[in-house]
């Protein structure tokens, strides 16, 4: 990188930490808003849809956001301007909560089928565009963060956007219960369009000098031939994979907890969007704990901590059957998704060479496509052929053996990327 690119990178780094962290911010409330854990299932329950139908949803949006990448990643590594290419597609994971709203409206009460099918529509667009800018995206962020403040900036827009679902989420609430369905959700689809469009004006508003990596460009072929050699010469990465890969399967009751809570404990609808506040609050704390405690002491303790809290969702729901479980469960969800969401690609960037980020990204995605994919159906099936208690059994073996593996075979790198420690404190 030459003296004129680390020049602009300093001058600009507060700017972009603003509006990166305001995008990630707004783009999180919408997600919650729409969310695939909480909200989204109780609404195409009430359209009529099995819980099989029900981990469908999940199971195929980590496969769109996950999947992308693996093909993407060799064009984006070449890219000078890796912002210029997200600002071009992101539209496309935008638009469609447009639609959600829109299908709520007029769809929803006469064609509730559709209703379902648009909506796992919509979900594909969504994370299907996000997998393919995914690469991009973090290979642009990485370039314009330090590496030493990456779980800062992580924590920050990920635990601002949990703040602002917060109040998001007490108004989804009282959506749910001033409004029958399903206008009730309409609005709050609304809202979370809203929060996305936001999300989008600070994108535009990212700055990032053209920077040509010293890289020979390699054919899609090659690169894909190149990818075994990668897992080969990295152990610790390979074991990471292999982590996540076990936490996946572990996080198959996540998705049925709010339709578990209306079905078997006779909550209120509205319940979706209380219990919600706890998962918002519970990462927006953990986001600001996990930012410091992984930049200053380390990013495998903090995911170290995630784990459990992953194992804590099915040891409660074990235990106990009352509504202080429930918000447990959801406090202890949000502290695993918080560890994750901050020391998850942290960590990765450690292990990483020099420029090779947005390939350890793609393959970080790609290798735990098929385990983030039948996770949340297999839990729908166990769940509705042998019973609720038996799936969160399942959950929680291999929750635990993810904590397990992590501990032994996963070991943290002192950061390879230079490139990223240009800004002074």
């Amino acid at each position: 990188m030459d003296k004129q690119a680390k020049s602009y990178i300093r001058q600009n780094y507060k700017w972009n930490f603003s509006v990166n962290a305001l995008n990630e911010a707004f783009w999180v409330l919408s997600n919650h808003l729409a969310s695939i854990i909480t909200l989204l299932p109780v609404f195409v329950k009430k359209l009529g849809a099995s819980n099989t139908v029900i981990g469908f949803i999940p199971g195929i949006a980590f496969v769109c956001i996950m999947m992308p990448g693996i093909i993407s990643a060799n064009h984006i590594e070449n890219k000078p301007n890796k912002l210029a290419f997200v600002k071009k597609i992101t539209l496309f994971e935008r638009v469609p909560f447009l639609v959600l709203a829109l299908s709520a409206l007029f769809l929803a009460k006469s064609h509730p089928t559709l209703t379902i099918w648009l909506s796992i529509i919509c979900v594909v667009f969504i994370f299907g565009t996000s997998g393919i800018i995914q690469p991009a995206w973090l290979g642009y962020i990485a370039k314009v963060t330090p590496s030493r403040k990456l779980g800062t900036y992580f924590a920050t827009g990920n635990g601002l956007g949990a703040l602002l679902g917060i109040g998001g989420f007490a108004f989804a609430a009282y959506l749910l219960s001033k409004y029958p369905f399903p206008y009730n959700y309409f609005w709050i689809f609304l809202c979370a369009s809203v929060a996305v469009f936001i999300s989008y004006w600070t994108t535009l508003l990212g700055r990032e000098p053209d920077v040509f990596e010293k890289k020979e460009k390699t054919s899609n072929l090659d690169f894909f031939k190149e990818l075994p050699s990668v897992l080969k010469k990295d152990k610790s990465f390979k074991h990471f994979i292999i982590v996540r890969n076990l936490q996946c399967l572990g996080s198959m009751a996540t998705t049925f907890f709010t339709v578990y809570a209306i079905q078997n404990l006779h909550f209120q609808d509205s319940s979706a969007g209380v219990l919600s506040i706890f998962l918002a609050a519970s990462q927006s704390v953990f986001f600001f704990i996990w930012g410091y405690i992984g930049d200053q002491k380390s990013h495998k303790l903090v995911l170290t901590a995630a784990s459990l809290g992953l194992i804590a969702t099915s040891a409660l729901l074990l235990i106990l059957n009352s509504w202080l479980s429930l918000c447990l469960v959801f406090v202890s969800l949000g502290m695993y998704y918080s560890g994750i969401g901050c020391s998850g690609l942290a960590l990765l960037h450690k292990m990483a060479p020099p420029g090779r980020y947005p390939t350890y990204i793609a393959l970080y995605n790609s290798l735990q496509v098929v385990s983030a994919f039948i996770a949340p159906i297999l839990g729908g099936w166990i769940s509705d052929v042998y019973g609720w208690r038996n799936m969160f059994w399942v959950a929680l073996v291999f929750s635990l053996s993810g904590l397990l593996w992590l501990q032994f075979f996963v070991h943290e790198k002192r950061n390879q990327n230079e490139s990223t420690n240009l800004v002074s404190e």
